[in-house]
């Protein structure tokens, strides 16, 4: 039986910053990091842009070193979603990112 998982390879933030500034991310965006890892590019987005950011993550460890690293960088825990990126609603979505 193959891993519901696939291998932890963060986005770097050079990618992520441009892949926002060439979409021309606006303050108030929602936001969606699909697969957040440890929530780098919902902190960017957060932070950098304005952008009001969710990322979700499956693995439990990723997801509380997600939680840990947006905590460290004054995000809410609350924008990092334990859970499956198929079972999400992105109704509200302007930007869905998957790296």
């Amino acid at each position: 039986m193959g891993s519901k998982q696939g291998r932890f390879l963060p986005a770097p933030k050079k990618c992520i910053r441009s892949v926002l500034k060439y979409i021309n991310m606006k303050k108030g965006f929602y936001f969606y990091d699909l697969g957040a890892g440890v929530g780098t590019s919902v902190i960017i987005a957060h932070r950098e842009f304005g952008a009001r950011a969710r990322g979700i993550e499956i693995s439990p460890i990723l997801y509380i070193l997600a939680v840990v690293n947006v905590v460290a960088h004054r995000v809410s825990y609350k924008v990092i979603r334990l859970g499956s990126l198929f079972k999400q609603d992105l109704s509200k979505a302007q930007v869905v990112f998957f790296f």
